[in-house]
């Protein structure tokens, strides 16, 4: 339920002709965001400088990585939660911070079930499963 852009190709291939990184990720755009001013705050969070770190980077991001290296990082490990941010993570240490690249382009995903819970309550219940993950 993500939808890449048209530039997501391109854009993957230039970041990766730098042979320092290995992986990255897109900024985020909900398909329902215009009608929850929540959802347009965490789609901002995206692209906020301070905020580009791998492991606030999740899934719904389309994480893109070199074959060699998801292989060489064992993939991704069975985890019932944010296994996505522990593979980030992993990347990250494993290539140096430079190594994981935000690409300036947007995703489009669903927001179902932020929509499902309410954008606010669904937040806030990752923004509390996130520190108890560490």
């Amino acid at each position: 339920d993500t939808l890449l852009p048209e530039e997501a190709l391109d854009g993957v291939r230039k970041a990766l002709a730098n042979n320092s990184v290995l992986g990255g990720c897109f900024q985020l755009r909900f398909l329902e965001q215009e009608s929850s001013l929540a959802l347009r705050f965490w789609a901002w969070c995206t692209r906020c400088r301070l905020l580009l770190w791998p492991r606030l980077a999740f899934g719904d991001r389309a994480i893109w990585v070199r074959s060699s290296t998801f292989q060489a990082l064992g993939g991704f490990r069975e985890l019932p939660l944010l296994e996505d941010v522990d593979f980030n993570v992993r990347l990250a240490r494993f290539g140096g911070r430079r190594s994981f690249v935000f690409l300036p382009l947007e995703v489009m995903t669903s927001a179902r079930r932020f929509m499902e819970t309410g954008p606010v309550r669904q937040q806030l219940l990752n923004t509390f499963l996130w520190p108890c993950w560490h």
